[in-house]
């Protein structure tokens, strides 16, 4: 695998990781944006398999000085699991099914986007079997009544 990715893409990844690195530096100084449901993605990353605990702190993946070239979707992306929940512009390298995520702005496939959309919008409870369900008869619109001339 790592045979596979250029010597650009190595340093491309690495510029990036630096931004994240700096971007998440500065959060914890006060500066930058907080996702405001960042418990919820931080909760999703606990779950996770590819989730690896080095010194006390959970990784997504191996850290990524210990793994430089890697693929996201496969070996996670190396960044530290709360600073990057806490980023309001990461998402999840993988989705549910443990397949390459598709970041877009509203049909994200991450496993953060899917779990958040559950957690914002409640699933609908359903009849228990055998339960009479309640019928609702909209209301007759009242009509004016008719004056004899």
């Amino acid at each position: 695998m790592a045979a596979s990715l250029s010597r650009v893409t190595v340093f491309r990844q690495a510029i990036e990781a630096l931004g994240r690195f700096a971007t998440a530096q500065a959060r914890r100084w006060g500066n930058g944006s907080i996702y405001p449901l960042w418990q919820v993605r931080a909760e999703v990353c606990e779950t996770c398999t590819m989730r690896v605990v080095r010194c006390g702190v959970s990784y997504c993946g191996k850290p990524y000085l210990q793994q430089v070239s890697r693929d996201p979707a496969v070996d996670g992306c190396g960044c530290p699991c709360r600073d990057k929940a806490r980023s309001a512009n990461e998402h999840c390298p993988i989705d549910r099914k443990y397949e390459a995520a598709v970041p877009l702005r509203r049909d994200c496939t991450c496993k953060w986007c899917m779990r958040i959309s559950e957690v914002l919008v409640p699933a609908v409870p359903q009849p228990q079997p055998g339960t009479p369900v309640p019928l609702r008869i909209p209301a007759r619109p009242s009509q004016p009544s008719r004056k004899a001339a």
